[in-house]
């Protein structure tokens, strides 16, 4: 156990943050990773009848869009993106409708791509939390934060409300927020030192962020 707790305080902080952010993350979703309830939506919202319900029904998103939207659209996505062909049509709705363009399939979003995956729902929203996790951790470092508070930060944004009680594309670009924050910051620095350098992770947090499916 000492040896075990010594390379435990050997570790650098910012390694000792992603392991508890990590480990915080998949026990808040312990119950859908241990296979306890099943994470997929298509087990409530495919009956003639569609019950919204969450704690009491052991649901993971009080809004049906993400049995009727976000599963079915984007693993249509992820299936033409791994089959070579760009996703831009949905063949399966009326007589065919836009599919890159509908843009709540986040057809090019990479972490969507995660529901070509067995259970890739719950990976796709887990992969979202920890992002959102890791870099407020890194925004609140960067602001002068102590380690541990920053920890505590970034532990608590990974399983915010928007995460625990929505799974439609409405939590898709949240884990963006602080990453487009934290590139301001870097950006900043740029322009108070003179370095034009700074701006590719603002760009990319921008552009991610309306490829999230959800622009509004």
């Amino acid at each position: 156990m000492s040896r075990a707790y010594s390379r435990w305080v050997e570790l650098r902080p910012g390694s000792r943050a992603t392991v508890l952010i990590v480990l915080v993350v998949l026990v808040g979703n312990g119950f859908y990773v241990g296979g306890l309830t099943d994470s997929s939506p298509l087990s409530w919202t495919t009956n003639l009848v569609t019950v919204t319900c969450h704690l009491s029904c052991t649901r993971s998103s009080i809004d049906p869009n993400i049995g009727f939207i976000t599963q079915p659209l984007g693993y249509l996505a992820s299936h033409q993106v791994f089959s070579g062909h760009w996703p831009f049509w949905n063949p399966f709705e009326g007589l065919g409708q836009p599919l890159l363009g509908e843009m709540q399939a986040a057809a090019l979003f990479p972490p969507i791509w995660l529901l070509a995956l067995p259970a890739g729902l719950l990976w796709f929203h887990i992969s979202l939390e920890i992002v959102a996790g890791l870099a407020t951790y890194a925004l609140v470092r960067r602001l002068g934060v102590d380690s541990t508070v920053a920890t505590f930060a970034g532990c608590l944004f990974a399983l915010n409300g928007t995460f625990a009680w929505l799974g439609n594309a409405v939590v898709n670009p949240v884990c963006l927020l602080p990453v487009t924050l934290l590139a301001v910051e870097y950006v900043m620095d740029g322009v108070r030192w003179s370095r034009p350098t700074r701006w590719p992770l603002l760009a990319v947090a921008l552009a991610l962020s309306m490829a999230a499916g959800f622009p509004e």
